[in-house]
């Protein structure tokens, strides 16, 4: 799902569900592994961008809107290594925003999104460390302001035990203790829980677990907020080979709240095919019990994004059905991709913040000479409270211009235009235009050298490379 802050930025929430599946299926195979050092793969990106955008309604009001210019400066790395004893996926930005016109305070934006396991003992004993920090709106249909957020903060830690019974069997054993800290909100928690594995290996690829965690939530407020369990029983097969990779999880979880026990099917399923070498289609869904930190956690899978919009922060779990698909179609010239999604939440502590939403959202980029691209976007969506009948109708759509200065550095002009419609009487309308400067470099691969004449050295659109379809919200 696309969203829009006021300062003219586009944030993409469709995040990474390519790290998704790498993380589910690298929790099983680590297991059962052949024993071998591979090499060491690692890579450094940095990014420095400056951008100013020119609104006709910063604060997106619904009569006499008002002007400004903002301006924008970022910088952000992200790290990955992959080797024998450690693998890290970490993306970490700061984003500074002001107004010419000083319609709101100036304010800073960190984000980060990490993922470190070391294997300590390979094959046998492991640490997994995780942070997600970044910021979500109070909002449930977003945030239409730059100070209407609030800063998060997710820490997730602890060991796994491997103990292979043969070569094709394994037990698995798995502790965590996980914070979620929020800056405003008075629901702060601590989890606590652990998972056992009893996996098959079938071929080089294919794998089939029986899974059983347990967790409990305990909220810092217990005066304001009751404690609960959550349970997760269910069968797991898992598949990844050359050009499919899938993973489906059937079974059941439970929500237990002092001496009260509800129950709720688990059934998430996550699959992406490559068609050739021009097509890609990926299809997530999940039912089961979800919450507002593991919701925030999915969402920044793909990276530090500055604002997460489709988390509502509520204590207590929530039924949630979730699902996605996408498909990519891409030439050397031309890249395209569509992709649909939908979410129903059911709180059980708070119905009042029970909402649905359905989206599409459309992407395409036209490579009209070595230097220059073409960038088209747009997306529908409906958000609907069910408690107050409010029914929200969001259409973006936009243009953008990309002129690659040098292998590492371009310029980008964006016209945008942004409408909602609600039966609440909350419409508005914007346009606004950007132009954004941005460096980033990465040591993975060593462009060749630069040519001003002909452009050599001058990389084609990653469209191919990004993989933004909605994280299904059901992790090992």
């Amino acid at each position: 799902m696309s969203i829009t802050s006021a300062s003219g930025l586009t944030v993409n929430t469709l995040a990474g569900a390519t790290r998704w599946l790498r993380l589910a299926l690298s929790w099983t195979t680590a297991s059962l592994a052949v024993a071998s050092v591979p090499a060491v793969a690692e890579d450094w990106t940095r990014t420095l961008a400056v951008t100013t955008a020119f609104s006709d309604n910063v604060d997106r009001a619904s009569a006499s809107p008002r002007s400004d210019l903002a301006y924008i400066g970022e910088v952000g790395f992200s790290y990955q290594r992959d080797s024998g004893r450690l693998t890290a996926d970490i993306d970490a930005n700061y984003r500074y925003l002001g107004y010419a016109r000083d319609t709101f305070d100036r304010q800073g934006y960190p984000g980060l999104a990490g993922i470190v396991d070391l294997r300590i003992l390979p094959e046998r004993f492991s640490w997994h460390l995780e942070d997600e920090y970044g910021q979500v709106a109070p909002s449930p249909f977003g945030a239409l302001n730059p100070l209407d957020t609030q800063d998060v903060n997710y820490l997730t830690t602890g060991p796994t035990i491997n103990l292979p019974l043969g070569a094709l069997v394994a037990v698995n054993f798995t502790a965590e203790y996980s914070a979620t800290d929020y800056s405003v909100s008075d629901i702060d928690n601590q989890q606590i829980g652990g998972t056992g594995q009893l996996v098959r290996r079938w071929g080089a690829s294919r794998y089939l677990s029986l899974n059983y965690s347990r967790q409990k939530i305990d909220y810092d407020r217990n005066d304001l907020y009751q404690d609960y369990f959550i349970d997760k029983a269910f069968m797991r097969l898992e598949s990844s080979v050359r050009r499919t990779s899938f993973a489906i999880d059937v079974g059941s979880m439970t929500y237990e709240l002092e001496h009260a026990r509800r129950n709720t099917p688990l059934l998430a399923a996550t699959a992406y095919r490559q068609i050739g070498t021009r097509t890609r289609i990926g299809i997530d869904y999940f039912q089961g019990y979800s919450d507002s930190a593991e919701a925030f956690r999915l969402d920044r899978l793909g990276g530090a994004s500055p604002t997460e919009q489709d988390v509502i922060v509520e204590a207590g779990p929530s039924r949630s059905k979730q699902a996605s698909g996408f498909v990519m179609i891409g030439t050397p010239r031309f890249t395209s991709q569509v992709s649909i999604h939908y979410g129903n939440e059911e709180f059980e502590q708070n119905p009042a913040s029970d909402r649905r939403i359905r989206g599409l959202a459309v992407e395409a980029s036209l490579q009209m000479s070595p230097r220059t691209s073409l960038n088209a976007f747009g997306s529908i969506e409906n958000f609907n409270e069910r408690l107050l009948d409010d029914d929200v109708d969001d259409t973006f759509v936009g243009l953008g211009l990309v002129y690659q200065l040098t292998a590492y550095t371009k310029l980008e002009l964006k016209l945008v235009r942004y409408e909602r419609n609600s039966n609440l009487g909350e419409d508005f309308a914007e346009n606004r235009v950007s132009l954004t400067w941005q460096y980033r470099k990465s040591t993975l691969v060593r462009p060749p050298a630069y040519d001003p004449f002909r452009g050599r050295g001058v990389p084609l659109p990653g469209a191919m490379e990004r993989n933004r379809t909605p994280v299904p919200t059901s992790t090992p």
